[in-house]
């Protein structure tokens, strides 16, 4: 593999692990809400819940796909990274989603303030550090190649 390849992709791993690190801190904050008296949107937190499971699996799936393809020199590279960008375009909509779902949690109490404001903190970096990922791994990618992860990851929306 190229060294500037392995370099890019290395780098698209960085921001991937932050975009995991967040995945954690959200999933963390989110957790909690089922704690408060926020429990009267409940629809909002079983949404919550399940996007987490699914966003905590794609993560991954990207990043491992991604440590292979940097240690395994007879792995396919165009398999593997039509997967990873899959997993991106899926966890762009996931992301999304969470997004609009938080601004409908409606708190009240101080505390429900504070939990509700900290995970979309952390829900906006989870984005951040994915974009940046996105961006740094299309940037050497043929157009081609990037088409067919995002054609898939449209195909895979859960």
């Amino acid at each position: 593999m190229h060294p500037m390849i392995h370099a890019t992709l290395w780098r698209t791993l960085q921001y991937l692990g932050q975009s995991i690190y967040a995945e954690q801190m959200f999933c963390s904050f989110t957790a909690e809400m089922n704690s408060l008296p926020i429990k009267a949107n409940s629809s909002v937190r079983t949404l919550l819940e399940t996007q987490n499971q699914k966003t905590s699996y794609y993560r991954n799936l990207a990043a491992g796909h991604l440590r292979r393809l940097l240690v395994d020199p007879g792995l396919n590279p165009n398999d593997t990274l039509q997967w990873v960008v899959q997993s991106l375009v899926v966890l762009r909509s996931l992301d999304a989603q969470a997004t609009a779902a938080l601004a409908d949690v409606p708190p009240q109490m101080p505390a429900e303030q504070a939990l509700v404001a900290a995970a979309k903190v952390w829900n906006r970096r989870r984005q951040r550090g994915l974009k940046y990922a996105a961006r740094t791994l299309q940037a050497i990618l043929p157009p081609a190649l990037w088409q067919q992860g995002v054609t898939l990851g449209k195909q895979t929306q859960p």
